[in-house]
C-alpha cells in the first residue's frame, strides 16, 4: 500500500485518504482510512447559531477494527460509480469530485445513493475538521482495500481509452 503525504487543502472528494483522529470516546488517536466525500461540510448549530465544519467520508479501515470486506467494498464502489485515476492516485467516482468542496446537496445525493449500504455497514462518518487539521493526511496512491475485480475493470477502461499501443509502450519501459 503506497501512500503520499499531502495537505488537507489539497484533498478532493473521492480520494482514499488516511489520517490519525481521536474520537470522542477513544483514549488515543487511531489511524483511519476513508473514502472522502466532502472535505469541508459546514453545519450551523441550531442551539448556538455557530457554524461547525466537518470532514465527511466512508470509513473503510481503522487501526483497531477490521477493514471493510472486499465484497462489500466492491459493491460500494459499484454503487458510487467505479474507480478513476486522478493526479497519480486512484479516486472513486463521486459527484463533485472535480471540485475541492462539493455542495451540501451533492453530499446529500451521495448519501441517498448509498443509503442502504450505509445502514448495513454503519460506516458513514463525520470528523471535526479542526481536529483533523492538527494531523497529517496521507493520500492512498494504490490501496490494498480496492478489490481486484474493480482494479481489473479500471485497467481495462484505461486501456480502451489510451489504446493498446500506448499500453504496450508503458509495459516495455519497465
Amino acid at each position: 500500500m503506497a501512500i503520499r503525504n499531502t495537505a488537507w487543502s489539497k484533498v478532493k472528494p473521492g480520494q482514499i485518504i488516511s489520517f490519525r483522529y481521536k474520537g470522542k470516546f477513544d483514549k488515543k488517536s487511531v489511524k483511519r482510512t476513508i473514502i472522502l466525500l466532502n472535505p469541508d461540510y459546514r453545519f450551523r448549530k441550531i442551539s448556538t447559531g455557530r457554524q461547525k465544519r466537518f470532514v465527511v467520508g466512508l470509513q473503510i479501515d481503522t487501526g483497531t477494527t477490521r477493514p471493510l470486506v472486499s465484497t462489500r467494498m466492491e459493491s460500494l464502489m459499484r454503487e458510487l460509480g467505479g474507480a478513476d485515476l486522478k493526479e497519480g492516485a486512484i479516486t472513486i467516482d463521486v459527484p463533485g469530485k472535480d471540485t475541492t468542496k462539493p455542495s451540501r446537496t451533492e453530499t446529500r445525493n451521495i448519501y441517498k445513493r448509498i443509503d442502504d449500504f450505509v445502514r448495513k455497514n454503519k460506516n458513514w462518518r463525520t470528523y471535526d475538521r479542526i481536529k483533523c487539521l492538527r494531523n497529517r493526511v496521507y493520500l492512498e496512491v494504490d490501496s490494498d482495500l480496492i478489490p481486484k475485480d474493480i482494479m481489473d475493470e479500471f485497467v481495462e477502461k484505461q486501456a480502451s481509452e489510451m489504446g493498446v499501443d500506448k499500453i504496450q509502450e508503458l509495459l516495455n519501459e519497465d
